[in-house]
């Protein structure tokens, strides 16, 4: 009898403790991330961000700046702009240069790695082109373009002023609202965001690929084998090969967040007033 019930206790004990442990396993699987805010900067409102590959944070803001920050959110160089123009997109990844489009102008500034403006090609009206609401550059130096006049994604050789590409978005968004809000070329892939619609994808010579259906979209930033972009509180990772995706939930705030940059070990976030810095632990 004292046997059977030393052995029923046991039983009864190891099971107490393995349920325990199984239950604080979970619930140490289920915690949230826990975010670690190292730098909070006071800034004007940025129009746009970039990030090079030495993971220094470029933001545009209305005041008609253009600043290269640190990891730590120190202020590295910096170009104030002559003319009163907000930019609409910045292309930091190529290092080497530094690319900003000018919708007000119709313009696109080249810059230097210490942000000294070495030339600008100005899109003039013409039989090629109408308006030019968003340009960037692509790996071969020309230019991607969004023609407002004819609808159409254009490639625009600046050397010999001549479109060498062009995609018609009549058939992928007849009869709809849209507004283009960013371009990119990356990895052969041209994506394209529409604020309504969300992110079409073309190979580098305009052939269709697919559609990711996030819409808001106002940049695409690449990490690796993915592109990543902001959906509300949530940065959203998309696996160009794997067609995957995965999200990171971000830390709350009493504004919201514009831009998200990710920098390998820091998370860049940009409200309206402030660029925030964060690392996960």
């Amino acid at each position: 009898m004292n046997n059977y019930y030393y052995s029923y206790g046991s039983s009864w004990l190891w099971w107490l403790l393995c349920s325990f442990f199984m239950l604080s396993n979970l619930s140490l699987f289920a915690q949230e991330p826990i975010w670690y805010l190292s730098h909070r900067i006071p800034i004007a409102t940025p129009t746009a961000v970039s990030v090079n590959k030495q993971n220094h944070i470029l933001v545009a803001d209305n005041r008609y700046n253009l600043t290269q920050y640190d990891t730590s959110g120190k202020v590295i160089l910096q170009f104030s702009m002559p003319q009163m123009a907000e930019a609409q997109l910045i292309e930091a990844w190529q290092t080497v240069r530094t690319v900003v489009f000018y919708q007000d102008l119709q313009e696109i500034f080249l810059f230097d790695r210490f942000l000294n403006l070495k030339t600008s090609y100005k899109f003039l009206p013409s039989s090629q082109i109408g308006f030019v609401s968003i340009a960037t550059i692509s790996p071969t130096g020309e230019f991607w373009i969004m023609d407002n006049t004819d609808f159409r994604l254009k490639k625009y050789n600046p050397d010999f002023k001549e479109i060498n590409l062009f995609i018609s978005l009549d058939f992928l968004l007849a009869n709809a609202s849209y507004k283009i809000s960013f371009l990119r070329e990356y990895q052969n892939l041209l994506f394209v965001t529409d604020t309504e619609t969300g992110i079409w994808i073309f190979d580098n010579l305009g052939n269709f690929k697919q559609k990711l259906a996030y819409p808001n979209v106002k940049f695409i930033g690449v990490w690796r084998e993915e592109i990543y972009f902001l959906q509300k509180n949530q940065l959203v990772f998309y696996h160009l090969y794997q067609q995957t995706t995965r999200t990171v939930s971000l830390p709350q705030s009493t504004n919201d967040y514009l831009f998200a940059l990710f920098l390998d070990t820091h998370y860049a976030l940009f409200t309206a007033t402030d660029l925030l810095i964060y690392h996960l632990k």
